[in-house]
């Protein structure tokens, strides 16, 4: 189980995620601005790092 914090910040990255998820969807939104695309996978990667870091810090915080 998470911490109401950590659960916080994950409800939070996963809407960052389905954000540029629906950006990504529709080339309309990036297609006419060259290196968008670039720009929202590499956000997209942060993003999923990020959610990787909170369920790893959970994971070590509940060996102690």
């Amino acid at each position: 189980a998470l911490s109401g914090d950590a659960a916080q910040a994950v409800v939070e990255l996963e809407d960052q995620l389905s954000r540029i998820d629906a950006q990504l969807a529709d080339p309309s939104a990036w297609k006419e601005e060259r290196g968008r695309a670039v720009e929202l996978w590499q956000q997209r990667a942060g993003v999923l790092g990020a959610l990787v870091d909170v369920h790893t810090t959970r994971a070590a915080m509940a060996s102690f």
